[in-house]
């Protein structure tokens, strides 16, 4: 019963107290079944001359003296077929309203829920997305909330449906109070075996979602590495891993399907057999009039329909409900670590130095910090790169320049303002950060470029394009800077995705640009003429190049040399390599490359 009120609560929650209007609406269809079932047995007693025998025909015929046009029996036979046909109208009309409204209503609380789950997912921390892996999070944002938002459908129908059963509850204890009492108490032993049944179904779904995202995870990889494998003869061997989690699934699937069907299939016949006796019991033994038990028969018969149909949708709903937990506990999760609030805080300023003062940083997940100690000062407008063996924390010191990462112990500040007093999403918007895999989206070449900023921008979009050394290939392309670009930029070579991801952050024109490791992916003369473009923003904004190949950083104001954490040397390109230590080593090996 607890578990039931929790799932009331959130439905309330998460509905903003919508689906009480959806309740009203099923309590005036129940009230307009009750009447309609009350004047059908008021018309049979009347019209079989039993007479007003229980009180639901007694107070029917009673109210019905005071119309003028019920003076004889006939007219109050027809008033109470009249009222009949009416009140199931008006039942109907309820219905198809109320379906329409929670249709509609379930339709747009999937939009919203959504958008909050991406703009958590986006206000989260860091460290947090990536202790998600990306199966998990596909899984949760777009199947899961899909089955949230059904498996809400699926409890407000067994609310809904509770509310006929109390209906057709009331109605035969009006008309014989001891057959319906012996019917109740009969039924009771029943909820023990729905507990049971509940407890196996809520058990099996939260191991179908959990599941679920496993073999979500694996099938995006898969896809992901496709060209790999399919080249390399190795895509049977993933089958090893995808068959093991779809036997489960399938096992699952039907263990859900089997304890689902208990209350339909085994329930029904049981409640049938009780009526029956009961029935038999009132007719022979009580000698009760048989149209008067026949009348009663019908409507348990109907109460236990509808009572039965409420386990049964509980059922379908528990066998959905795992993804109400996962979604409350990935939510709530998301929340508990959400970044900093950025409202009151303070807008960045880039007429200063970003300066780290005695920075330390450690992951969450690893027993060792990849910096120790790290104190330097980037003068506003200077072109200054980071070099060192890989793991050496080159991209981990890029993550905390845009803030997605915070430092451990020590302190970052750009223009001498802490960067836990900034407006981080502000700081964001001002850098352009071309990663070392090219971020290509499934649309045009234009709307990669610009990101949707329309027409408007196309101009800037194409000089952009110009200055990456893009525009060549692009207008030979099919529909030139219409082209589709596919999922991941399938359609285009690597080279040519990283230089429109670089046309793109030119595009921006921001404060800060961020290169890591920019063009590896580029041949040598088209590195040089990207080379030259960001040579000529040398001066208008602050670049900070995070490179492998020495020589795209021959033109730094400064050089840091990283190594286990540390900053071993810092300089000019000729005065580190004067000075024959470590940053010498590595331009040497790469030219004997």
């Amino acid at each position: 019963m607890k578990e039931f009120f929790h799932y009331i609560l959130f439905a309330l929650r998460i509905s903003k107290g919508k689906v009480l209007f959806f309740l009203l609406l099923s309590i005036a269809a129940a009230i307009c079944e009750a009447l309609a079932a009350a004047s059908i047995i008021s018309a049979i007693n009347h019209g079989s001359g039993l007479g007003e025998n229980n009180f639901i025909s007694r107070s029917i015929i009673s109210l019905l003296k005071y119309l003028p046009f019920t003076s004889d029996s006939s007219s109050v036979l027809a008033v109470l077929l009249l009222f009949t046909a009416f009140f199931f109208l008006l039942r109907g009309a309820l219905l198809m309203f109320s379906e329409w409204y929670i249709s509609s209503f379930l339709g747009n609380l999937y939009m919203r829920l959504q958008k909050e789950l991406l703009d958590a997912l986006y206000m989260t921390d860091y460290q947090t997305f990536l202790s998600y892996n990306i199966g998990d999070l596909s899984n949760i944002a777009i199947v899961q909330l899909k089955v949230v938002v059904q498996s809400l459908r699926s409890f407000i129908t067994v609310i809904s449906s509770s509310i006929f059963v109390i209906a057709y509850l009331v109605l035969p204890l009006l008309v014989n109070y001891e057959m319906a009492m012996l019917a109740i108490i009969t039924f009771a032993p029943i909820a023990i075996i729905i507990r049971h049944v509940s407890r196996k179904l809520k058990a099996f779904s939260l191991e179908t979602v959990s599941a679920n995202g496993d073999i979500n995870s694996i099938v995006l990889q898969v896809l992901s590495n496709y060209r790999y494998l399919k080249s390399t003869g190795t895509f049977q061997k993933t089958y090893k891993k995808l068959d093991k989690i779809a036997r489960n699934i399938a096992s699952l699937m039907i263990k859900l399907s089997i304890w689902g069907s208990v209350s339909p299939n085994v329930m029904t016949p049981f409640a049938v057999a009780i009526i029956c006796g009961l029935t038999y019991w009132q007719v022979a033994v009580q000698h009760t009039p048989i149209i008067e038990a026949c009348a009663v028969l019908g409507l348990l018969y109907h109460s236990a329909q509808q009572a039965i149909s409420v386990p049964t949708s509980y059922q379908k709903f528990l066998a959905t409900a795992g993804s109400i937990d996962i979604y409350l506990e990935f939510i709530t999760n998301l929340f508990k670590n959400a970044e900093p609030a950025s409202a009151n805080m303070k807008t960045p300023d880039f007429s200063g130095p970003i300066v780290l003062q005695d920075v330390s940083f450690q992951y969450s997940t690893s027993s060792s910090p990849v910096f120790s100690g790290i104190s330097l000062s980037i003068p506003q407008k200077s072109f200054v790169g980071f070099v060192g063996e890989s793991g050496s924390g080159k991209s981990t010191f890029v993550n905390m320049i845009t803030g997605l990462l915070r430092p451990s112990s020590g302190k970052i500040t750009i223009s001498g303002t802490d960067y836990s007093e900034l407006n981080i999403q502000e700081l964001r918007r001002s850098i352009a950060y071309v990663t070392q895999e090219a971020v290509i989206f499934n649309d045009t070449v234009l709307n990669n470029i610009s990101l949707w900023d329309g027409p408007t921008s196309d101009t800037a979009a194409i000089e952009a394009s110009r200055k990456s050394s893009a525009d060549k290939f692009i207008e030979k392309l099919p529909n030139g800077y219409q082209t589709m670009l596919g999922d991941n930029g399938i359609n285009i070579s690597g080279g040519q995705r990283q230089r429109i991801s670089i046309a793109r952050e030119l595009f921006k024109d921001a404060d800060i640009l961020l290169l890591d490791e920019a063009t590896s992916a580029l041949d040598s003369e088209t590195e040089y003429l990207i080379q030259k473009s960001i040579r000529d923003c040398h001066g208008q904004k602050t670049i900070i190049a995070v490179a492998h190949r020495l020589s795209t950083i021959k033109y730094c104001d400064c050089i840091f040399v990283l190594e286990k954490g540390k900053i071993v040397e810092h300089g000019k390109y000729d005065e580190l390599y004067a000075k024959n230590g470590r940053f010498r080593q590595m331009v040497d090996s790469q030219s004997l490359n």
